[in-house]
């Protein structure tokens, strides 16, 4: 039978696969979980495409229609990995909530980053060393949703309960409304690791619903100081300079929305961050709506705002409300 060679990046490796063509996609997943210790059902191949879809694990790598990338890139997390996280262990990466260490930036804050020479040195390494691997098709025609994990769409740090537990509530009907209007990038101040095991853990990845574009952790974020907080408290921070200096013919700063719960995270791009209530299934009520809200703002923007930076996100809530007043009234009047 006629061979065909795969050459797979797993994380820092490279996988050289020898297949027969005769063979399909599972056999080939087959093969990658003896190989990697990745069960199939956590396995995301990406490199593969059937009339411009993702192909069936059914197809054949010999199917005349199945166009291979060169470059084919497999996402998944070993399955010892994802044993030591869905207990969550008490050596997990922690991301303390220290909200008394927030503060909302102002365009003064923004200024002053910007003309700072040691941050823009900063920003220029993350730009020329970071590289975006993207997993899902990046689309022009539609808008970009940076979104954090921790304490945003996850609650970090009930010892003894399983990550799908600590999930906020909300989050596959919010991320599945949005997808069709939104890229969506994962950033998350830990490593690769633990958010690919999480995203997994959270159904992120095997739900057709749901596409997340790329993600970006913690090797991207660059730390600076702020006058805001006591004794000049050093932070790290998500510079959206570098998503927009590598992806230029996607993204910009008037199609760009970075949802985090802590606003300083969004120094550098105040006008295009929007703080969200922090969640703590721990402390809060079990019946969390804040995704609820959110979906109804980010649909709106998606579709009647051409420049995200024009919008005061800071008063989200607010004019959401006087979205849905102006509605009612506009029913009853007709």
């Amino acid at each position: 039978m006629d061979q065909i060679t795969l050459l797979i990046n797993f994380k820092s490796q490279k996988i050289e696969i020898e297949m027969e063509k005769e063979n399909t996609i599972y056999n080939l997943k087959q093969k990658l979980e003896e190989l990697t210790g990745v069960l199939i059902k956590r396995q995301k191949i990406i490199g593969f495409k059937l009339s411009g879809k993702m192909p069936d694990d059914s197809i054949k790598l010999s199917d005349s229609k199945l166009v291979i990338s060169k470059k084919i890139m497999l996402i998944g997390t070993p399955e010892k990995v994802v044993q030591e996280i869905q207990q969550v262990p008490d050596d997990l990466p922690e991301i303390i909530n220290d909200l008394e260490y927030d503060y909302y930036p102002s365009q003064k804050d923004e200024e002053a980053f910007h003309q700072d020479s040691r941050v823009q040195e900063l920003l220029k390494k993350r730009i020329e060393t970071v590289n975006i691997q993207p997993i899902s098709e990046m689309r022009k025609n539609v808008k970009l949703l940076v979104l954090d994990i921790d304490h945003t769409i996850f609650h970090l740090g009930g010892k003894g309960t399983t990550i799908a537990e600590l999930t906020r509530p909300y989050l596959h009907y919010f991320l599945k409304r949005i997808s069709p209007l939104y890229d969506i990038c994962i950033w998350s101040q830990t490593s690769w690791k633990w958010i690919e095991a999480k995203c997994y853990e959270m159904n992120l990845f095997s739900n057709p619903d749901i596409k997340i574009t790329f993600i970006m952790d913690t090797s991207s974020m660059i730390k600076i100081k702020s006058n805001h907080l006591e004794n000049d408290h050093d932070h790290y921070v998500k510079p959206l300079e570098i998503i927009w200096a590598k992806l230029p013919e996607f993204y910009s700063p008037k199609n760009t929305i970075h949802v985090d719960d802590l606003s300083r995270n969004f120094v550098l791009n105040p006008k295009n961050g929007l703080k969200i209530k922090s969640f703590d299934k721990l402390e809060g009520p079990s019946d969390d709506q804040e995704l609820l809200y959110l979906t109804e703002y980010l649909e709106y923007i998606a579709k009647y705002a051409d420049d995200f930076t024009k919008l005061s996100h800071e008063n989200w809530k607010t004019f959401l409300k006087s979205i849905g007043q102006r509605m009612i009234r506009n029913t009853n009047q007709n």
